[in-house]
């Protein structure tokens, strides 16, 4: 089975998270999801976030943090999707990648019909304590 290898970021601003919507063009159009992306063959998992969230959103955070791995069956590939914790430091304004980005609180996460492999991070999120 082929097991993909996959980074998302949980980036926090103050009290909100950053969420991204998936474009028409991609796979689960209209899902949202953490940003993030593919790990390429070369490099570590938190190499990749840190460029995928260049690439994509020209965005800059710190204290990356590991957070927990997520795993699911999509098309009869195995998502594995490492997430990790930063704050949020610039930029993230726009996405090469999605058609919205929204900063949410961690009650206003329900709201939103996330991607398989990001609903086990978003029930992870809402059952920590306040200041999370």
């Amino acid at each position: 089975m082929e097991i993909l290898l996959v980074v998302c970021a949980v980036i926090r601003k103050k009290e909100e998270f950053l969420i991204c919507r998936r474009s028409q063009k991609k796979s689960h159009p209209g899902k949202w999801e953490f940003p993030g992306g593919k790990i390429e063959p070369s490099e570590e998992p938190l190499e990749a976030l840190k460029r995928e969230l260049n690439e994509e959103l020209e965005l800059t955070a710190e204290n990356y943090t590991y957070l927990m791995v997520s795993e699911c069956l999509v098309n009869n590939i195995k998502i594995r999707l490492m997430a990790y914790q930063c704050d949020y430091i610039s930029g993230g304004h726009s996405s090469s990648d999605h058609d919205r980005l929204e900063w949410v609180s961690r009650s206003a996460l329900k709201d939103y019909s996330f991607t398989n492999p990001d609903i086990p991070i978003v029930q992870f999120i809402e059952s920590q304590p306040a200041g999370f």
